[in-house]
């Protein structure tokens, strides 16, 4: 195989170890939401038998998504990064089907290698401790809310900002790839992140409010921003 025989850009880049996708790239999207919805549907069940809930259906399921796809998928990448060019497995062929629209994906690029070990350590396991919270009927939740969501969204800006540069063409220039994988998968990570610090800040306000109340009618000192 020659070199520079893989589909990704610039074109130049030297990739010996890469291994062609054996399954069709529409196929393979769909695979990964089969995949994803999977376990989701009997949680979803399991989530709207329950009485009594203080939190919203699809805030649950948005964080149980965020724990699968961050702690297996992207942890996925974060620990077979240098090899994923060579693998044939289903996880392997979804990066490299993705390195479509990003070719940072399979030429270990310190970027988002440190992009996806945050989200997939820091934020996927955080993710499932919401869920629990939630189970739990604890507001507490809000406040990993509002810090996971803060977390995503930064990851989200550096991500799309550092992928952006014209003088460094990763993405295939086809619109499939920049309008589905680039642009549609990654949308999610900018609005709904928004949404959910925004709701949680409606909801923990009026309880900072309380809390300062007290504080004041305690005659408690109350100068670090109570």
């Amino acid at each position: 195989m020659d070199y520079y025989d893989h589909p990704y850009y610039p074109r130049e880049l030297y990739l010996p170890t890469y291994i062609p996708i054996s399954t069709n790239k529409f196929a393979l999207v769909f695979l990964f939401f089969a995949v994803l919805f999977l376990p989701l549907c009997p949680v979803i069940m399991f989530i709207k038998q329950l009485k009594d809930r203080r939190f919203k259906v699809w805030h649950f399921v948005w964080f149980f998504s965020c724990f699968l796809i961050h702690t297996f998928f992207e942890g996925y990448f974060v620990l077979f990064n240098r090899t994923i060019l060579s693998r044939t497995d289903f996880f392997a062929e979804l990066w490299k089907e993705y390195a479509n629209c990003d070719s940072r994906y399979v030429t270990q690029d310190l970027t988002v290698f440190y992009i996806e070990a945050t989200t997939a350590f820091l934020w996927g396991p955080a993710s499932l401790f919401i869920c629990l919270l939630m189970l739990n009927g604890s507001l507490h939740y809000h406040i990993l809310v509002f810090i996971v969501s803060l977390g995503q969204l930064y990851g989200s800006i550096i991500y799309v900002a550092t992928a952006s540069v014209p003088e460094l063409p990763y993405s295939d220039p086809s619109l499939y790839y920049h309008l589905f994988y680039f642009g549609f998968f990654n949308i999610f990570w900018f609005i709904i992140p928004v949404y959910l610090m925004w709701y949680s800040w409606i909801i923990l306000t009026p309880h900072l409010c309380t809390v300062r109340l007290v504080l004041v009618e305690s005659n408690v000192d109350y100068k670090h921003g109570l």
